[in-house]
């Protein structure tokens, strides 16, 4: 894994990502993230309880991008 810094830019703003590909992860696409660290909430990847969601293969990262104050957890359906 290859980590760089960020750009010594001193008037433009940075939003820093952790992305994370776990092939062999068996969970359905269910996962839970922390809701301002008061409680987890089960999230669904590409899905939403209120409308369909369509994504294109481009908008697939910021359609599930979800902000983690503290802990996210997968429960894999076979360990």
């Amino acid at each position: 894994m290859l980590l760089y810094s960020l750009p010594d830019t001193s008037l433009i703003g940075h939003e820093v990502t952790a992305n994370f590909f776990a092939p062999y992860i068996m969970n359905e696409g269910v996962f839970y993230t922390d809701s301002n660290a008061l409680e987890m909430q089960r999230r669904v990847l590409n899905y939403r309880p209120t409308w369909n969601l369509t994504t294109e293969d481009s908008l697939n990262i910021t359609a599930n991008y979800y902000p983690v104050q503290s802990a996210i957890a997968i429960i894999d359906t076979e360990t």
